[in-house]
């Protein structure tokens, strides 16, 4: 199995989505009070995203439940 080596540019992208993620995290604190704001959002999100949103997430179940490693080719 080949191994992967990653450049100075892999790592800068691992890095910068962190600090996006976090500063995201950081940026919105204030806001979120308790539990219900976190996972309802005030209820102001719209049904069609979170359709989008449950839809996805049901897809990306079946696709690992459905997911099975292949045999080694013996060819």
């Amino acid at each position: 199995m080949p191994t992967v080596q990653l450049g100075a540019v892999d790592y800068a992208i691992l890095v910068g989505y962190f600090a996006f993620v976090l500063g995201i995290g950081w940026a919105l604190r204030r806001t979120v009070k308790n539990s219900e704001d976190f996972f309802l959002s005030g209820r102001s999100i719209p049904t069609w995203i979170a359709g989008l949103a449950f839809l996805s997430a049901y897809l990306g179940a079946q696709e690992v439940i459905a997911w099975r490693p292949r045999a080694p080719s013996t060819a």
